[in-house]
């Protein structure tokens, strides 16, 4: 379009000035190159094929990795730049500078806001050769990039118990056996029942019992979604947080929310359809109706019941 614009301009110039002579050389090199821009352009994009591999989950707010396959032929390709279509814009992914072959890259699409985001194509374009028109091919492709909620922080917490612990302030425990792991001190949100009254008295300390957690057992998760965006989103990052410790430790998480309730871990759904479900998730009016019941262990969310605060 630039360069239409500036063969437009030394056109008007020709007609009215007097140096019609070179104006006109000027115009009849601009028309060459410009015939051999079209030519070079569209032979430079001819047979030229993009294939979607894959858009790997992210958290909200961070970039997300893009795989592509890049079938050029024998035919050298140049000035390649590769866009993602999705529905409230098309993202520059990756700039391929020279391309022969088939390749398989690896690119960054940038961050999204929490939701799943769906893709309708793949577009190639090229400002090849001389930089002053753009020509594009766009190829079908579906796809989703799923901008999961941002994992609320477990402080280096390497089991279930010790990451509801950090998430939570207070002991939560799924099931779970009458043993006792160990002591520790006492920590601000800790259940009054848990202290060990006795090793209190000695380490002069409040201490609390750590109760054994069996492995393998189900971690059942109550969220209710009638409250605020605020409160929801943060109640959706410690969702989040449980959902990926437990696929580190191939454990199963059942979650229930309105017109929600399924296992995700080993032999159940997968991880990423539990992400995609947390990426969607929306808030609910205060009249909606509660969630499924769960057992009296599960870990209920947000902390304060959404419908007993209303929407503040």
């Amino acid at each position: 379009m630039k360069g239409l614009f500036f063969y437009a301009a030394v056109t008007l110039a020709f007609l009215a000035t007097a140096y019609s002579n070179l104006f006109f050389l000027l115009l009849a090199f601009l028309a060459v190159m410009g015939l051999l821009g079209i030519a070079w352009g569209a032979r430079n994009l001819a047979g030229l094929r993009v294939e979607l591999l894959g858009v790997a989950p992210a958290p909200a707010g961070t970039d997300h990795e893009v795989r592509l396959r890049l079938v050029g032929g024998r035919r050298l390709r140049f000035q390649l730049q590769i866009a993602i279509d999705l529905p409230d814009e098309r993202a520059l992914v990756l700039d391929v500078p020279l391309l022969t072959g088939e390749r398989t890259v690896t690119a960054r699409l940038p961050a999204r806001p929490r939701g799943v985001h769906a893709v309708s194509g793949v577009q190639v374009l090229t400002r090849y050769p001389f930089g002053i028109m753009q020509w594009s091919v766009l190829q079908p492709a579906t796809g989703e990039a799923i901008a999961y909620p941002p994992p609320a922080a477990i402080h280096g917490a390497r089991d279930r118990q010790a990451a509801l612990t950090a998430l939570l302030g207070e002991r939560q425990v799924a099931g779970g056996g009458d043993g006792i792991a160990g002591l520790r001190p006492f920590r601000d949100g800790d259940n009054p029942r848990l202290v060990h009254w006795k090793a209190s008295a000695r380490r002069g300390e409040p201490v609390v019992k750590e109760p054994e957690l069996d492995a393998g057992e189900v971690l059942e998760v109550s969220l209710d979604r009638r409250c605020s965006t605020a409160r929801l989103d943060e109640a959706l990052g410690i969702v989040s947080a449980l959902v990926l410790l437990a696929a580190d430790a191939k454990e199963v998480v059942q979650l229930k929310s309105q017109d929600h309730a399924a296992a995700y871990g080993p032999g159940q759904r997968s991880t990423g359809d539990a992400l995609r479900w947390l990426a969607a998730a929306a808030p609910l009016p205060p009249q909606a109706s509660a969630p499924p019941a769960v057992a009296a262990t599960a870990v209920r969310l947000p902390r304060r019941a959404c419908s007993e605060a209303g929407h503040g």
